[in-house]
């Protein structure tokens, strides 16, 4: 995360991210940060991503060197607007019920450490396919996906309900905030839209998904976001569904910390189309 000497008092506040091109495998990303405003109270930068045109000079690929760097580039496959703040005392605070008061009855059915690991890729005909009992490589935190299907069944989509439970598989150090809030953020775009796509039943007849926007809000201090390590120390993901038309789809995340604070909000905007049969879309974008 990018703080410039002058601003290192600050912590992130807000990204807006806009992905406008597919990423490539066998090459770097290069990030270009300028900064827009300097107002020490609402510090705002432009990054820019983009790839070179042709790969790594890497051929092996196990990493990419600097010289990566200096190849031409392509066009800007990603570009957000980031903001940074200082922390400010709370004089007036509000919040819906926690996610921990509303679903206790759910979550409190088991140990969270017995829920099933969260999916690689959560698209219910992988999931079939490999079970529920594969563990992903995600770095940073260990992720837990909580059964909801007896509380959403019946349910129209806008009310039904995904919580995935995550912690550090190891510390990470308070004194960088800005670390905890990059996972929180991370974290939320795991699986993202495919989650929508189970949600509206094309979990078995899965066809495009990508994200085109992604919003992340943080709403809380500094230290509201830093994560303990610990056993219990399970943070939530509590995802909702609110639109799904031409196309598109929005998934919604709060993130809740252990004591039930409403730390950031996670909104999603992107592409969601079941498969097509041969023939079906020949000719159209």
């Amino acid at each position: 995360m990018f703080r410039s000497s002058k601003a290192r008092w600050l912590m992130a506040g807000t990204v807006h991210g806009y992905f406008s091109e597919g990423g490539l495998a066998d090459r770097p990303y290069i990030y270009e940060v300028t900064t827009l405003s300097a107002n020490p109270n609402f510090y705002n930068l432009l990054v820019t991503v983009r790839q070179p045109t042709a790969p790594s000079t890497n051929a092996a690929g196990d990493f990419f060197p600097l010289a990566d760097a200096e190849l031409p580039l392509g066009p800007v496959c990603f570009s957000a607007l980031v903001s940074f703040r200082p922390s400010a005392v709370s004089e007036i605070a509000a919040q819906e019920m926690s996610v921990q008061s509303r679903f206790a009855g759910i979550l409190g059915s088991r140990p969270l450490t017995e829920w099933e690991p969260v999916p690689p890729m959560d698209i219910a005909g992988i999931v079939a396919s490999l079970g529920t009992d594969l563990v992903g490589t995600f770095p940073a935190v260990d992720m837990k996906k909580v059964d909801l299907s007896s509380y959403n069944e019946g349910k129209p989509l806008h009310e039904r309900r995904e919580l995935l439970l995550y912690r550090l598989l190891a510390p990470l150090p308070a004194s960088d905030p800005d670390a905890h809030i990059m996972v929180h953020a991370f974290q939320a775009d795991r699986n993202g839209l495919l989650m929508v796509g189970n949600q509206v039943g094309v979990g078995f007849n899965f066809g495009r998904a990508a994200s085109l926007s992604y919003s992340f809000v943080v709403h809380v201090n500094p230290a509201d976001a830093v994560m303990e390590y610990g056993e219990d120390q399970w943070w939530m993901m509590e995802a909702c569904f609110p639109r799904v038309e031409a196309g598109r789809a929005i998934i919604m995340g709060k993130i809740w910390s252990p004591k039930g604070v409403h730390v950031a909000t996670e909104y999603q905007d992107g592409i969601l189309r079941p498969a097509q049969r041969r023939g079906e879309g020949k000719g159209k974008l």
